[in-house]
């Protein structure tokens, strides 16, 4: 849609793991709440690594 809109944009794709993706054996609470799954995307954000994050918890 973003390209659509604004063709001269370049968008790219980063997968990013969060804990909450790499540690299925522990719970949530565990790891720390919803921090679990966004804590590094936080930190990319701040680093400048990445513009903009997207996160679904499924």
């Amino acid at each position: 849609m973003l390209k659509k809109t604004c063709p001269e944009l370049i968008i790219q794709i980063q997968t990013i793991r969060t804990q909450g993706d790499i540690n299925l054996d522990k719970s949530i609470e565990d790891l720390g709440g919803k921090a679990a799954f966004t804590s590094e995307l936080e930190v990319a954000i701040l680093n400048q690594t990445i513009d903009v994050a997207v996160h679904s918890l499924k």
